[in-house]
């Protein structure tokens, strides 16, 4: 019985005893794991500077593009209203026109106006 006491005594130091042993090869597993994992970031974070510089010269590529298709749509623009602005310069000589009145030739070779 006196075993078994001092068994139960010491019974709560060996768990404590064998989970810092639990938890020092799980210390050491991570620590030899660590410079892998680091390589590994590493190997994966080099195609992201090359792609970076891709997107960077894609988003220049785009913004060509799309000032080409605003200054080609200002000039769509600009072209229709001069096309508007003539047919109403055209009318407005037509009226004109229109409203002229011819003086008879005898008059006019006769110096009548």
């Amino acid at each position: 019985m006196i075993k078994l006491a001092h068994r139960r005594n010491d019974l709560p130091i060996e768990i404590l005893s064998t989970r810092i042993t639990l938890e020092r090869l799980y210390l050491e597993r991570d620590e030899l794991r660590l410079p892998q994992l680091q390589a590994e970031v590493a190997e994966l974070a080099e195609p992201i500077i090359d792609l970076q510089k891709q997107i960077a010269d894609l988003q220049q590529e785009f913004n060509v593009a799309s000032g080409n298709v605003s200054n080609a749509n200002e000039d769509v623009r600009q072209i229709k209203m001069e096309i508007a602005e003539r047919k109403r310069s055209i009318e407005t000589l037509l009226s004109q026109a229109r409203n002229v009145k011819v003086a008879p030739a005898s008059l006019s070779m006769h110096g009548g106006i």
